[in-house]
């Protein structure tokens, strides 16, 4: 005596043509019942915008000290801070001095 699976099950349900609820309540419910996973690809990303791009040519002498200094509003932040957060009090040093400090008390 065969049982019948619930695979063939599902494929008795007759399911009205036209009806998108119905389509797609039995779709899912396939899916639940499929054993096997359905694996995607993470790697194949179809999106143009997140694709990974080959740039040809790194120019190492674009790279300006300009862009590297302080903007105004971090430096005014620097004061505010200084002034109202007792986190940010003390005094200024170097890695230097402070170095030289560890050095000297160890």
């Amino acid at each position: 005596v065969r049982l019948p699976t619930a695979a063939s099950r599902i494929d008795d349900v007759k399911v009205p043509r036209g009806s998108v609820m119905a389509a797609s309540i039995s779709q899912q419910l396939e899916d639940l019942l499929n054993p096997l996973p359905t694996f995607v690809d993470p790697e194949d990303d179809q999106d143009e915008d997140t694709k990974a791009k080959v740039i040809e040519k790194f120019d190492e002498a674009g790279d300006n000290e300009e862009d590297l200094l302080s903007g105004s509003l971090r430096k005014r932040s620097v004061e505010i801070l200084e002034h109202n957060d007792r986190r940010y009090r003390g005094k200024a040093t170097s890695r230097k001095d402070l170095k030289k400090e560890l050095d000297g008390s160890a």
